[in-house]
């Protein structure tokens, strides 16, 4: 008997060992857009790879700066991107559906706070620089 039930463990162990798991972000591509508020407008463009890592940046009309952001989207489309550094105070956060984009976005470090809102669109792969 506890011959028998060490096989079944044993062949259970080596079938969850076998399966392969793969994730693959559905949002994975190039996304580009647009954001503006009073304060601040400009654009942005991210790549989103298999695993929902967003790299990409972020450019100011007003101010000329461009922002690295690096953040994530899980599963269900729900994205958090911080602009640069945490210093930088930037965040724009929102939702992926299909082959659009939309959300806020917030810098807490200009006086009175900075809001607006954002939105772009799944782009060709190879189109975002």
């Amino acid at each position: 008997m506890k011959t028998f039930i060490t096989a079944i463990l044993i062949t259970c162990m080596l079938a969850l060992c076998n399966k392969n798991v793969t994730t693959t972000s559905k949002y994975k591509g190039n996304w580009e857009g647009g954001y503006s508020g009073a304060a601040d407008s400009g654009s942005f463009a991210f790549n989103i790879d298999i695993n929902g890592l967003v790299k990409g940046h972020v450019n100011s009309n007003v101010t000329s700066n461009t922002f690295q952001v690096i953040g994530s989207v899980n599963s269900n489309g729900v994205l958090n991107l911080p602009l640069g550094n945490p210093a930088s105070g930037g965040t724009f956060s929102g939702k992926l559906e299909d082959n659009i984009c939309s959300g806020t976005w917030e810098n807490v470090i200009t006086n009175p706070t900075s809001r607006g809102t954002w939105s772009g669109e799944k782009v060709q792969e190879n189109t975002v620089q």
